[in-house]
């Protein structure tokens, strides 16, 4: 079937493009599980602001998959493969809370900071890093140079 008509053909053109957004946001917005190791030359940053905290973590990749061998001390590897040359070495754990409480709560004394409130997910991340634990993280990459990791767990 031809369409004479511009508004036809117009219409066409506009599905056919949203279409094609709506696939690209969708493979934007695919995660992939990474296993990392805590320890050894990893290292994290915590911040935080009333309503978000952001935990920024460099680590070193793995040459080999998390299948094939765990990570050794700061290394990070995907499931199924190596970490490429040309993926960054850097993450990031973003979440936003409710504006009216505050994210995150710490009592300072002379001798220690006792953290009163964190989010799970950032206490699984920090203590798995101080300890060279095992963690699990489903990361995507952005376009800043950084992955992403919208879901923490395996």
């Amino acid at each position: 079937m031809i369409y004479n008509s511009k508004k036809g053909l117009l219409g066409i053109v506009v599905l056919v493009i949203t279409a094609v957004i709506f696939s690209v946001d969708t493979l934007a917005q695919t995660s992939y599980p990474m296993v990392c190791r805590g320890g050894g030359n990893m290292r994290a940053n915590y911040t935080a602001s009333v309503t978000q905290g952001k935990l920024d973590i460099t680590f070193t990749k793995s040459t080999s998959s998390s299948t094939k061998r765990q990570p050794n001390s700061g290394e990070c590897a995907w499931l199924d493969r190596p970490i490429s040359q040309t993926e960054p070495n850097h993450m990031v754990f973003r979440v936003v809370g409710k504006s009216q409480e505050p994210f995150t709560e710490f009592e300072v004394t002379p001798t220690k900071i006792n953290i009163k409130r964190l989010h799970k997910d950032f206490l699984y991340l920090i203590n798995a890093i101080q300890q060279g634990s095992i963690f699990y993280v489903h990361c995507r990459s952005k376009e800043f140079g950084y992955l992403e990791i919208p879901r923490v767990g395996p």
